[in-house]
């Protein structure tokens, strides 16, 4: 799979994305086949730890990714970033498992947005959030 994030635009990128979100969604079993939310956390986890392993980045030149690579969401990150964010201007967080893409758009364009602020990329906030 990391063979088909390998020199990609952000286009691209988010094509592919898309598609492994749904292609994955279609191997849960029945009564979770809709749930996008768990889907999209998981290829994004699974970006990330390849992301950050050199040998896996090197291979397939992940550091390229390093801009559209997106912030895994789950309560934790949710909650630092409605910290940042301030009451009623990020969706309401009911779990992974209700998220709908136009929501996670919603977050991953208000992560993109602080973390430039912050001088680096969306996916390191996953990092400064876990930290105590």
């Amino acid at each position: 799979m990391l063979e088909k994030f390998k020199d990609i635009s952000e286009r691209q990128f988010s094509n592919r994305l898309e598609k492994y979100t749904n292609k994955l969604m279609e191997q849960f079993p029945e009564g979770a086949k809709n749930n996008w939310g768990t889907a999209r956390k998981a290829i994004n986890v699974f970006l990330e730890n390849a992301f950050y392993n050199r040998v896996l980045a090197k291979k397939y030149k992940l550091d390229k990714l390093e801009t559209f690579l997106e912030l895994p969401l789950d309560s934790n990150v949710i909650r630092k970033l409605k910290k940042h964010a301030g009451r009623g201007n990020l969706p309401r967080w009911n779990g992974i498992m209700d998220l709908k893409p136009e929501d996670d758009e919603k977050f991953q364009k208000y992560a993109k947005d602080l973390a430039n602020k912050k001088g680096f990329s969306r996916i390191h906030l996953d990092l400064e959030f876990w930290r105590p």
